[in-house]
């Protein structure tokens, strides 16, 4: 796998038990490399950890790590997290006010559709597991 094909982020892994690996990423905003964040107050810093199978005896606690993920699952993930639900729910939204609905009905009926979307989401997070796998590479 080519590494333009990846999306990468290095991180250091926290902790090796079992075959996975915990790594700790910061995630930075796009306001991070704005030369006003300072004056807008919005510096967006978060870390996250991100857990991965590991060959045993390969990583270890400390050990600084390029962690990557096939650019196709990125755009798979963004479609089911946020572009899937909204064109449906806008769907629905078009639909329901065409039906001569209420706004307040047609608004429940939205925001009743994104938890149940969500849930199903949910409730398929184990297969979703096995999909979206992220490979960790040493930096030396």
């Amino acid at each position: 796998m080519s590494s333009t094909n990846c999306i990468e982020q290095q991180g250091i892994i926290e902790e090796v038990e079992n075959g996975i690996a915990r790594v700790m990423i910061n995630s930075f905003s796009a306001c991070s490399s704005c030369h006003s964040k300072e004056s807008c107050g919005s510096n967006d810093i978060q870390q996250k950890e991100i857990v991965v199978k590991v060959p045993e005896n390969q990583f270890k606690a400390g050990d600084m790590v390029m962690v990557s993920l096939n650019q196709s699952l990125g755009y798979r993930a963004v479609l089911l997290a946020y572009l899937l639900p909204f064109f449906v729910m806008l769907f629905l939204l078009l639909l329901l006010t065409q039906m001569g609905l209420s706004e307040t009905f047609v608004g429940l009926m939205c925001l009743l559709f994104v938890a149940i979307y969500f849930f199903i989401l949910y409730l398929f997070r184990n297969r979703h597991k096995k999909t979206f796998q992220f490979t960790l590479k040493k930096v030396h």
